[in-house]
């Protein structure tokens, strides 16, 4: 039966991109010009679970181009994190996944792609070509960057599994962000709202705060995908993990779970304010109004949108 999932604490107002339906529909064809699907089905099941919302609400003030390949590249990476998680689950396929890895951050790098007859790749570089015409190269690196990580910790999970090591919460905390690619999204923000992302000497406060905001999605996600994690046998779960490290039940692994989300997400609150208060630059202030969209966007989308998720009505 599906999990009864508690409303989670959001204080920020919801936004959305009014392209978001010119969005859906130019994604819905670009998977099928690059034929990353096996049939019309495939295709039907990932238009339901609507990437378009997803980057629309995350990026409500993106213009056309860039609004169409973030969607394009973001449901590109969901078509590959359900590729990996069957390798996930069967070790023996690591050498598999290194190959695949480095061939996508070759397309970063290089753009050489003719030596790869993969479809997820020729669409990658579609897609990256495209945003190197709207981006800088200093983004572009920072960006590829953030991809390498998440492909880090994808291969950190895996060597996890083969040893039949389960991480600690300290640890899981560490490599989530980047296992959810929450940090590939707060990386876009720069590029929606054109600005560097590159201030000087970065405060530690802009950091944590970033941090932080990565998390709250990551904590969010494992809350509203527990029931779906559970029948796949997936044990990287915030509840999951919870739930082992401490030998407790389910139902009070779940609170222990909402409990640190919402604490996360008040310790965000009270120094996004206080960064606001005393934010030295317009820029500043926008990358974190940012960052509240992608929390905020996050939530609306994963409890109105989608049919990645199955959970019960929210109380």
């Amino acid at each position: 039966m599906p999990v009864t999932v508690s409303r989670l604490y959001c204080p920020y107002n919801e936004a959305l991109n009014p392209l978001v339906q010119l969005a859906a529909r130019h994604t819905d064809a670009w998977l099928q010009q690059f034929n990353l699907l096996p049939d019309l089905k495939a295709y039907e099941t990932y238009s339901s679970q609507g990437f378009a919302y997803m980057v629309s609400r995350m990026f409500p003030t993106a213009k056309r181009d860039l609004l169409f390949a973030l969607t394009d590249l973001n449901s590109l990476l969901f078509l590959i994190d359900d590729q990996i998680d069957p390798v996930v689950g069967d070790p023996k396929d690591k050498g598999e996944l290194r190959h695949f890895i480095s061939d996508f951050m070759s397309v970063l790098f290089t753009g050489d792609v003719k030596k790869y007859s993969h479809p997820f790749l020729s669409a990658l570089d579609n897609v990256w070509n495209r945003i190197q015409a709207m981006t800088s190269d200093l983004w572009q690196w920072q960006f590829a960057t953030a991809l390498c990580q998440t492909f880090q910790s994808a291969l950190w999970q895996l060597d996890n599994i083969k040893n039949s090591y389960t991480p600690t919460l300290q640890q899981y905390r560490m490599h989530r962000p980047y296992l959810g690619a929450a940090n590939i999204a707060t990386q876009s923000i720069p590029a929606v709202l054109g600005i560097s992302g590159n201030w000087e000497k970065l405060s530690p406060q802009v950091e944590e705060l970033t941090r932080l905001a990565e998390i709250i999605v990551c904590w969010a996600n494992d809350l509203y995908s527990l029931d779906k994690e559970i029948k796949h046998g997936d044990l990287y779960n915030l509840v999951l993990i919870i739930q082992n490290q401490y030998q407790i039940e389910l139902q009070e692994a779940y609170r222990k779970a909402v409990a640190i989300h919402n604490n996360d997400m008040t310790r965000f609150d009270i120094k996004a304010n206080k960064l606001t208060r005393v934010a030295y630059s317009g820029a500043l202030i926008s990358y974190i109004d940012g960052l509240k969209h992608i929390i905020r966007g996050n939530v609306d989308w994963s409890e109105r949108e989608t049919t990645r998720y199955q959970f019960q009505d929210l109380n």
